[in-house]
């Protein structure tokens, strides 16, 4: 794992009011396969979550 990104493929920074992100310089832009297994991932993590916030409505119904 690259130690400037983290293995996120993408470093920011700021420069004044500017906010900047671009691929990282040791590793490079993401590849296709990662990327692919990437959005996998945070497709998943998106049911999960909206799952979890479907059963904290329910709970909170049933409190009041």
């Amino acid at each position: 794992m690259c130690d400037l990104c983290g293995g996120t493929h993408s470093v920011g920074g700021q420069d004044g009011s500017l906010l900047y992100i671009q691929p990282c310089p040791i590793c490079g832009p993401i590849s296709g396969a990662a990327l692919v297994e990437k959005n996998k991932r945070m497709a998943k993590f998106d049911e999960e979550l909206e799952a979890a916030l479907q059963r904290y409505a329910l709970a909170e119904k049933d409190v009041s």
